[in-house]
């Protein structure tokens, strides 16, 4: 393929198919590779998924050579000793099935990885890292659900049944004894933060108390009641934080991404491409 002025060899694409199935056996078992889902193998949607990271790579590197951004010193010295570590790694047989991979097309690979990785960190280094316990906070929450049908009937059935649950919750009965009588879904905690759950139950849900119940609220297919377990999960929250500052980094870089890669020209010998043979030991 051609990518801008970048170009990738077969022996390239051998290398990345290569790791990536290195990476998913090791993950999922060898097994994962002859997995078929719905007519179509996991190794055939992985390929796809690699020729996405190659483009990716190669226009991050058309990306930071227009904004001038390069490697320092060091980080080429670098990008060499990984080359050489892998490369003296490599068989005789694995260098063949990589197409007779030389240590300095490894040099060039790491090079451009190692400068991908730079420009992400330089166009999301201003981003506001500072998210409030709240933003950032985890309830836990257990439910009970009924379902209604298309009838008028059976959705006043389902609500009667919510009411005598919320009734008996007042009496003083546990809610987990509730859910095995009312609800039609399993017993479980349920983990939520802000976002995940729609408007009408999460207004509900984060600002319960623990041991609160919320009102009936009605879904699209039936009746919610609430219980809470926990308001703050503690035990999550630093590392949601940490999700929350990598996505904002995330999007924020896509944006930029998704508007330079508009202005790049690629050609992709895709016969050949599908050609390869990636079933490397």
């Amino acid at each position: 393929m051609r990518i801008g002025d970048l170009d990738c060899s077969t022996q390239e694409a051998l290398l990345y198919l290569s790791d990536t199935k290195k990476e998913y056996a090791k993950l999922y078992g060898a097994d994962i590779w002859s997995v078929s889902i719905n007519g179509v193998y996991v190794k055939d949607n992985i390929k796809t998924m690699v020729l996405n990271q190659i483009i990716k790579t190669k226009v991050m590197n058309l990306m930071a050579a227009d904004m001038g951004i390069a490697l320092d010193e060091d980080s080429i010295k670098g990008a060499k000793v990984l080359a050489r570590d892998y490369y003296e790694a490599l068989s005789d047989d694995d260098k063949a099935k990589l197409g007779n991979i030389t240590q300095e097309k490894l040099e060039e690979i790491y090079q451009e990885k190692t400068l991908a990785g730079l420009l992400y960190q330089e166009l999301t280094n201003d981003i506001n890292q500072e998210i409030s316990d709240d933003e950032a906070r985890t309830i836990v929450l257990k439910q009970i659900y009924v379902s209604y049908g298309q009838n008028d009937t059976d959705k006043v059935d389902a609500r009667t049944k919510c009411e005598e649950a919320v009734a008996q919750f007042g009496e003083g009965v546990p809610f987990e004894k509730l859910i095995g009588q009312y609800s039609e879904k399993e017993e479980e905690s349920l983990y939520y933060q802000k976002g995940d759950l729609p408007e009408s139950m999460e207004i509900s849900a984060f600002n319960l108390g623990q041991g609160e119940i919320s009102d009936i609220i009605e879904g699209n297919d039936g009746y919610y009641i609430l219980y809470c377990v926990n308001p703050n999960d503690l035990s999550v929250t630093e590392s949601t934080k940490a999700e929350i500052i990598e996505n904002r980094k995330r999007e924020a870089f896509d944006e930029k991404y998704e508007a330079f890669n508009k202005t790049v020209s690629y050609y992709i010998n895709m016969e050949l491409w599908d050609s390869i043979d990636y079933e490397i030991n």
